[in-house]
C-alpha cells in the first residue's frame, strides 16, 4: 500500500480539493475570510485535503476484532471463511477485505455465501441424516432378530408383540424370574416331602394322567378276557363236535 492509494479527505459529504499553498494564497487575497482549519468552506468544498500530505503509509499492525480477522495463515483464514459461511458479521469482513485489497472482492464473498451457506451446509445436513437413518434402521432390524433368537432359544413362552417401555420390560422380567424361582421351591420342596414319606397331593394333570393309565390298563384287562373266554369257547365247541362224530360212528 502507498500513500497515493489513500482517497481524499471528504468534511461534510464533499471531498476536499485545495491544497495547503492554494489555500494561504486565497486567503491573503481575502477570498476566504478566515483560515481553512476546520472546514468552514467544506460546505462547497473548499477544504484542505490533508491526506495528500502523508509521507509514510503501510498496513496497521493490528488486525480487525483483536487480530482474528484476518488471511496471514490458514488458520486464521479458515476461521474467517467459517465466520463468512456462518453469515455472522459477513459483510463487515467483505467491507475491510474491499478496503485492505481490492473493490472487487465482493465477487468471491457473494460466491462463497451462495456455494457455503446455502450449498454445502444443507447437503452435509441430508448425508448426516440419511447416514443416521440407516444406521438406526440397521440397529433395529439386528435388535428385532436378536430378540426372536432369544425367544426361540428360552425355555418359557413370550409374546412376539413390540417391546413396551425398559420399566415394562424389567417388570416382565421380574415377574418371570420369581415365578420360575417359585416353581423350583415348589419342586424342592415336594422332593424333600416324598424323601420324608409324606403324601402329596398330586397336581391336577397328574391325576388325568393316572386316570388315563389306569383306564388304558382297564381295556387291556378286558380285551385280554374276552380273548380267552373266545377261546374256550371254541374249545368247548370243538370239543362237542368231536364227540358227536364218535357217537355216530359208532
Amino acid at each position: 500500500m502507498s500513500c497515493g492509494d489513500v482517497p481524499a479527505r471528504r468534511e461534510g459529504g464533499r471531498t476536499c480539493c485545495l491544497d495547503r499553498e492554494d489555500a494561504y494564497h486565497r486567503q491573503s487575497l481575502g477570498l476566504i475570510p478566515e483560515p481553512l482549519v476546520n472546514g468552514s468552506a467544506s460546505a462547497v468544498g473548499l477544504c484542505i485535503n490533508w491526506n495528500q500530505y502523508y509521507t509514510r503509509c503501510h498496513t496497521g499492525h493490528s488486525n480487525p476484532h483483536k487480530g482474528a480477522i484476518n488471511f496471514d495463515n490458514i488458520v486464521y483464514a479458515w476461521i474467517v471463511i467459517f465466520q463468512v459461511i456462518t453469515l455472522e458479521g459477513w459483510v463487515e469482513i467483505m467491507y475491510y477485505v474491499m478496503d485492505a485489497h481490492s473493490f472487487y472482492n465482493f465477487i468471491y464473498f457473494i460466491f462463497l455465501i451462495i456455494i457455503g451457506s446455502f450449498f454445502m451446509i444443507n447437503l452435509c445436513l441430508v448425508v448426516i441424516a440419511t447416514q443416521f437413518s440407516e444406521t438406526k434402521q440397521r440397529e433395529s432390524q439386528l435388535m428385532k432378530e436378536q430378540r426372536i433368537r432369544f425367544l426361540s432359544n428360552a425355555s418359557t413362552l413370550a409374546s412376539f408383540s413390540e417391546p413396551g417401555s425398559c420399566y415394562d420390560e424389567l417388570l416382565k422380567l421380574l415377574v418371570h424370574v420369581i415365578r420360575k424361582g417359585c416353581r423350583q421351591v415348589a419342586h424342592v420342596c415336594r422332593a424333600v416331602m416324598r424323601r420324608a414319606g409324606m403324601n402329596i397331593a398330586a397336581s391336577p394333570p397328574a391325576l388325568e394322567r393316572e386316570r388315563e393309565r389306569g383306564s388304558q390298563r382297564k381295556r387291556r384287562k378286558t380285551s385280554r378276557q374276552g380273548s380267552v373266554v373266545s377261546t374256550k369257547g371254541s374249545m368247548s365247541v370243538h370239543y362237542l363236535v368231536h364227540q358227536h362224530h364218535h357217537h355216530h360212528h359208532h
